[in-house]
């Protein structure tokens, strides 16, 4: 796993939680990433990584941070368009 595919994140209790970047894109201008919480990969035999849980994250950065902003997508209409994307992109993502 490449540091560069790791996103942290702090919750509002300051805790740090890890995420791999599965996968990206961009539509409209915003960008997407499908992420999955590190703490939720498993190994299968075959020491394949499988991933049981997945977010899409959607950019809401404004002009006037430095650093890109992202929100957890809750829009169901969006999901789904944004979720069909990433099957497109990566034909291993079975999104339920």
């Amino acid at each position: 796993m490449e540091q560069e595919n790791i996103l942290v994140f702090t919750d509002d209790n300051g805790e740090e939680i890890r995420f791999e970047i599965i996968e990206r894109t961009k539509l409209v201008g915003k960008e997407y990433l499908l992420v999955c919480p590190l703490d939720f990969i498993e190994e299968d035999d075959n020491d394949d990584e499988e991933y049981d849980t997945a977010l899409i994250l959607k950019e809401v950065s404004r002009n006037e941070y430095e650093e890109a902003v992202y929100e957890i997508l809750e829009d169901e209409n969006e999901m789904i368009l944004i979720g069909n994307l990433f099957k497109e992109l990566n034909d291993d993502i079975e999104l339920y």
